[in-house]
């Protein structure tokens, strides 16, 4: 472990009796810089290869927390020598990401955060009915996800939005359903409007 960010990790009150101390301690920062003016400092860690999600969440969280409560901000990066990740961890950091997106691209978010994703050998497949996918919406959401996956050293996981047929269609079942239920109430005023004159 680094001087620095042994240091670090005492600063934001990282519990070394915690499960997640085994795995953080091997991690480095590359790079501090700091914004005065805007009290906000950038950090690029690295570490050996991806932390277990929960470990990831208490530092996260702690680093924040502790620059917050010293009226600051702190960001980061992540460097990992080793990016091997399996599905199910993937999914946690595909979650991070979209999550991510909620304060900053809310519409974005909002478009996405409940479609179906499969995920399998370092590859995420999104879901998407097919008016999503007309609208050419999905080439801006892949670049907000990746980006933010490459923040923590996944920048080289595959993200595809295709479309789910299932959903097109019941969609598309409710649109008609609905046109059809709105031409029966037109037609049912139209005749009541034609018996008042």
């Amino acid at each position: 472990m680094s001087d620095k960010f042994q240091l670090l990790l005492k600063q934001i009150r990282f519990p070394e009796d915690h499960d997640a101390f085994k795995e953080i301690k091997d991690g480095s920062i590359e790079t501090v810089r700091l914004f005065k003016s805007k009290r906000q400092w950038f950090f690029v860690f690295s570490f050996p290869s991806v932390l277990s999600y929960e470990s990831f969440a208490l530092f996260d969280s702690l680093l924040h927390s502790c620059f917050n409560s010293l009226g600051a901000k702190a960001s980061f990066e992540i460097r990992l020598v080793s990016t091997a990740c399996d599905d199910s961890l993937l999914g946690d950091y595909f979650s991070y990401a979209l999550d991510s997106l909620k304060v900053s691209h809310f519409s974005t978010y909002s478009l996405f955060s409940n479609l179906k994703v499969e995920i399998s050998n370092n590859s995420i497949f999104v879901k998407a009915p097919e008016h999503i996918i007309k609208e050419n919406v999905q080439d801006r959401f892949i670049s907000l996800i990746s980006k933010s996956l490459s923040q923590v050293g996944l920048s080289d996981v595959a993200i595809s939005v295709v479309e789910d047929k299932e959903a097109s269609s019941s969609l598309e079942e409710a649109y008609q359903t609905n046109k059809v239920s709105l031409q029966e109430q037109a037609e049912s005023q139209a005749k009541i409007g034609r018996a008042h004159v």
